[in-house]
């Protein structure tokens, strides 16, 4: 496929591609895929058994626990909602199988359906913010607590009533059952055709799905093996050659072991600006998910210093129209290189971006199959390939607006308390346009100011793309209003007077040495440095900066010269930095 057919895509191409990212099977006809015969174990789907393999190695982790929260406004017949929940439980084998080993090999073995009860916790008679609180707690317990896999049941429902006319399911369940298109796609829209029905004394209006999730795992496994695949993993080879390692600025070294502990602070986009990148969108022929996803470049470019930045997203693979009606985990991890050389505008990188994105879907490859093939060095401490994802969650369409879906409420996600990647950022857009979602963060690495300063830079950049997208990516706003308010201004005003020559009233200009040789003027005799045993006046510490930076002149450092400082903390790192910037070079720290 050639740049300018990248460049051009029909409409209804574009909105196969929004589909296929934010999550639901394509439209075009294929053949059928076979049904396995019998209803004995089944192999794992390979993405599962990734899964699999992480729980073996970190048994009772939680990072690949999950929970999301159907809500239900208004009146609530819980006998109706009890029967609609165990019907989809009998309809996806999935949803009641279990996980062991079967001949030295991880199998599916199918269960017999099991009978929710769903019983109530009624915190109704609380005050409203204690019932919130409540609910979240112990939809937080549910979710924390460990799977056995061997035995199930690996989908825990837990119905609350928060008030007379707030109904809360809440969903905890492990990722090898259960994805977030599967709950938006299937499982709710089913949940609530299955209540309706039922409400009204009619039997289930649904037929049953032409494939089981055990099927798609037997067809996957043979798929792999076709020459299409051999010429997908070439083409990664060569995309993912001399791939950089993102560099963010973490707050903590990387630990030797990942232990996937994490934190989560909401993102809310203003509703104007969710229009604004609509309109955005339209002009550059691009899907909502490729701007976000250029825009999520640009954040980490400017947070890493690089130009060449690597991420992750996810697609569907229900890919086959008989899938699209299949409960369970067909998440696959896509690779994302984005080059931001030549400070582009946002638009053509948009325009790069997109073309990546066809090409990543052109050449499918299940990404554990992906990294066993390139075999990047493998490090306990970090995600494989990419360390930052960014995730559109799809849409629940056609359903009653007295409910409402939640694929990962943020509270209950706090309460948790995980992480799977360094960054990980979630959008929802809700039907009537609306934006919101959540930053997950590696709290390892990240403290959560930190995280929550950045997740302002990221609603700032959306501003900023949105308003000017044909700005040079270096041009666009990353400070929020109060950093830029504290840093151009309150630090100037609260500065004292007379720095130096280069001091107007009070808004200082000066350099650091400057104000520093200018207080040693003023006080030369008091204190200015104390380092264990070692003490040196304003006077003492000036003249030893000046004694190294006329050596530093001598060896021909001066200006546009780099210069490295390896150094413990100590008085001589004081009098180094300050003797660098007199020669009139720049200092390079570097932690030994």
């Amino acid at each position: 496929m050639s740049d300018t057919q990248k460049l051009t895509l029909s409409p209804a191409k574009q909105a196969l591609l929004e589909k296929r990212l934010r999550g639901g099977g394509a439209s075009v006809a294929r053949s059928q895929t076979p049904r396995r015969p019998g209803s004995g174990p089944a192999p794992l789907s390979i993405a599962q058994e990734s899964l699999w393999y992480f729980n073996q190695l970190m048994p009772g982790n939680v990072a690949y626990n999950e929970s999301a929260t159907v809500r239900k406004g208004g009146t609530l017949d819980v006998s109706a909602l009890r029967d609609a929940f165990n019907e989809v439980v009998r309809r996806h084998e999935i949803l009641r199988s279990t996980f062991s080993v079967v001949d030295g090999a991880p199998m599916q073995v199918l269960r017999s359906a099991p009978r929710y009860e769903l019983p109530v916790l009624d915190l109704s008679g609380l005050p409203r913010p204690e019932a919130e609180a409540q609910a979240v707690f112990r939809a937080a317990e549910e979710a924390r607590r460990p799977y056995d896999l061997e035995r199930g049941p690996l989908i825990r429902p837990l119905l609350v009533r928060v008030a007379e006319d707030d109904h809360r399911l809440y969903l905890p369940h492990h990722h090898l059952v259960l994805d977030g298109v599967s709950l938006t796609q299937v499982v709710v829209p089913e949940l609530v055709a299955l209540y309706d029905a039922f409400i009204a004394g009619r039997p289930s209006p649904l037929a049953d799905p032409q494939v089981q999730y055990a099927d798609y795992a037997v067809w996957e496994r043979s798929a792999t093996l076709a020459e299409s695949l051999t010429r997908s993993l070439a083409f990664w080879k060569e995309r993912l050659r001399d791939l950089p390692e993102l560099r963010l600025p973490y707050d903590h070294p990387r630990p030797p072991i990942q232990h996937f502990r994490g934190g989560v602070v909401p993102i809310q986009i203003p509703d104007d600006v969710a229009d604004l990148l609509d309109l955005l969108t339209r002009k550059a022929n691009a899907t909502f998910f490729q701007v976000v996803a250029a825009a999520f470049a640009v954040f980490l470019e400017r947070y890493a210093g690089q130009g060449d930045v690597v991420f992750g997203t996810v697609t569907d693979q229900r890919d086959r129209p008989e899938l699209e009606a299949m409960v369970g985990y067909c998440l696959n991890p896509v690779v994302v290189r984005s080059d931001l050389s030549g400070d582009p505008t946002f638009m053509e990188l948009v325009g790069r971006v997109r073309a990546g994105l066809l090409d990543a879907l052109d050449h499918k490859v299940p990404f554990q199959r992906l990294v066993s093939e390139l075999r990047p060095t493998r490090d306990a401490s970090a995600n494989p390939i990419f360390q930052a994802m960014i995730v559109l969650e799809p849409t629940v369409d056609g359903v009653d607006s007295a409910w409402s879906l939640h694929p990962r409420e943020e509270e209950v996600g706090k309460a948790i308390g995980k992480a799977q990647f360094d960054l990980y950022i979630e959008l929802d857009r809700q039907p009537e346009g609306s934006l919101s979602g959540r930053m997950e963060y590696d709290s390892d690495l990240f403290e959560h100011e930190t995280a929550r300063r950045m997740v302002g830079h990221w609603q700032t950049l959306l501003r900023g793309i949105a308003e000017e997208p044909n700005r040079p990516i270096s041009m666009l706003p990353l400070l929020t209003e109060a950093e830029r308010q504290f840093l151009l201004v309150e630090l100037n005003e609260n500065a004292p007077d007379g720095l130096g020559e280069e001091a107007v009233g009070n808004k200082v200009t000066a350099c650091l040495h400057e104000a520093f040789a200018a207080q040693a003027e003023r006080s030369p005799g008091a204190v200015a440095l104390s380092c264990g045993e070692v003490s040196l006046t304003y006077q003492e510490l000036d003249e030893r900066a000046d004694r190294l930076a006329h050596f530093l002149r001598t060896q021909g450092v001066g200006r546009e010269t780099l210069v490295a400082l390896w150094l413990d903390r100590s008085a001589d790192l004081v009098v180094s930095v300050l003797a660098v910037l007199k020669s009139g070079a720049a200092y390079v720290p570097i932690d030994p």
